[in-house]
């Protein structure tokens, strides 16, 4: 029988990867066969690397600076660089709420956690290198390894689908900031108003915002991150 996603060239893009993930369990078939759960821990953690490598350049404008794009080049050092600019991020967020809570409809966003996608590579890790202890790994009593495996897999899948269900996920991006809100963004990101403060600031141009954001939706959707 053909396997065709095994003999295709290989893509690097986070739905690429994922659809890798869901071929192998299809080939699986409940099976949780030893070689699969290798294979499909290596290919989610890929995927997961991906998608915030395409994350952080949504964040950061459109394209890394090149020592950011380097350091992405690294073991871990995705994570390193979402770890320094998970701060801007959560700000980002948050500032877009109060904007889009000048419109009509619930404003809140999701936030990804990448502590949680940090950990999910890390595990996801235990089962893709070298197994020096066979007893407890692949020989383990009752295959209770892999069944670890594919519980962790499908634990990690489902943190993607939850966040792909989202109707708002995403953010409105500084650098697209109505320019009345620009200056109340400024001294929000460098702590020099509060979040009360600037959420003030922007009820005295509601006006102006309602106009151009009439529902929360506005948001720059990251529904097609994974396709870059």
């Amino acid at each position: 029988m053909d396997h065709p996603f095994l003999e295709g060239r290989r893509g690097v893009t986070f739905d690429w990867h994922m659809n890798q993930v869901l071929d192998w369990l299809s080939f699986d078939a409940g099976r949780k066969l030893d070689s699969v759960v290798v294979y499909t821990s290596l290919e989610l953690r890929c995927a997961i690397e991906r998608f915030l490598y395409d994350f952080l350049t949504v964040l950061k404008g459109g394209a890394l600076p090149d020592d950011e794009e380097e350091v992405c080049r690294t073991v871990g050092g995705v994570f390193s660089l979402m770890q320094a600019h998970d701060p801007i991020y959560r700000k980002t967020v948050r500032f877009s709420e109060l904007i889009a809570s000048m419109g009509d409809g619930d404003a809140a966003i999701p936030i990804v956690d990448t502590d949680l996608l940090w950990l999910k590579w890390f595990e996801l890790g235990k089962y893709i290198h070298k197994q020096v202890e066979p007893e407890a790994t692949f020989d383990s009593p009752d295959r209770a390894f892999q069944v670890a495996g594919f519980a962790l897999i499908g634990e990690t899948l489902d943190l993607f689908a939850l966040w792909d269900m989202e109707e708002v996920f995403g953010f409105i991006h500084p650098a697209t900031f109505p320019t009345e809100a620009q200056n109340v963004w400024e001294k929000f990101s460098d702590d020099s108003i509060t979040e009360e403060q600037a959420l003030g600031m922007l009820r005295l141009m509601e006006p102006v915002l309602r106009r151009r954001f009439q529902s929360a939706k506005d948001i720059v959707d990251l529904e097609n991150l994974g396709n870059n």
